[in-house]
């Protein structure tokens, strides 16, 4: 590894080959480095050429940084990550605010859960999967993550992040994840390993519809589904026992 490739480099290029775009703040954050250290560290990776930023949503004088595809082939020599990437960005600009959510969950589970997050990916090839030979026989999920257990195990988790006000498409979303989990897809691709859904709504409201709904489906009425807010996104309600206690990360065993 060329010696400007430090350990804190590769940190870099480690979390946004998971997240996708993050702000200086968030990388900050996920690497335990100073803020202003960053930036600096960020602009140069940009003129070098690894990366690139547009201007955030919420502040158009913030950036958002992400791989360009000289980043996503030295992330792959590093050891960064499995995958060989081809670098053509799959959403438009308008999607960056639901973008940067997903970015805001992955750095508070970090915060949480450090290096028990196994793998983190956002790309296609690993968040849509089919499951059968219907036509609504798949999953097309925000993202997929795996946390090692304490037995040495792992969960595979599978997450979703919503803005609709109704409560229609997040049932099925969450009926899709419960067969897929079932499937011979989901036992080829992850092995025995117990699945958990993660899904956040914008509001309070919307997710107890969600969660209401959920508790009257016995299909659906299963501590698989961990539901939260945008506000709180690590902290979770299930359609069992939304009303009498909430979960975190940290009662993976009991949920498991």
């Amino acid at each position: 590894m060329p010696s400007y490739e430090s350990q804190k480099d590769f940190d870099i290029f480690k979390h946004l080959a998971r997240c996708m775009y993050a702000r200086a703040v968030d990388v900050a954050t996920l690497t335990d480095r100073d803020l202003r250290s960053i930036q600096i560290r960020l602009q140069k990776l940009t003129q070098r050429g690894y990366l690139a930023w547009i201007p955030s949503p919420y502040n158009t004088d913030e950036h958002v940084y992400y791989l360009t595809q000289l980043g996503w082939d030295k992330t792959l020599e590093m050891g960064a990550t499995d995958y060989e990437v081809k670098a053509n960005r799959e959403k438009r600009d308008g999607h960056m605010k639901h973008d940067l959510q997903l970015t805001r969950l992955y750095v508070a589970l970090y915060r949480i859960l450090g290096e028990r997050i196994a793998r983190w990916s956002q790309l296609t090839r690993s968040r849509k999967e089919r499951y059968g030979n219907g036509p609504q026989d798949k999953v097309n999920t925000d993202a997929v993550f795996s946390v090692r257990l304490d037995d040495g195990g792992y969960a595979i988790v599978l997450v979703e992040i919503e803005n609709q006000k109704g409560i229609k498409e997040s049932l099925n979303k969450l009926r899709a994840h419960c067969r897929f989990a079932q499937s011979k897809a989901f036992r080829k691709k992850f092995g025995d390993n117990p699945c958990l859904s993660l899904l956040l709504k914008e509001n309070d409201e919307r997710l107890t519809n969600v969660l209401k709904a959920a508790h009257e489906d016995d299909e659906l009425a299963t501590r698989m589904f961990l539901l939260a807010t945008y506000k709180e996104p690590t902290t979770y309600r299930t359609p069992v026992d939304f009303e009498t206690r909430t979960w975190g990360f940290q009662d993976l065993a009991a949920l498991v």
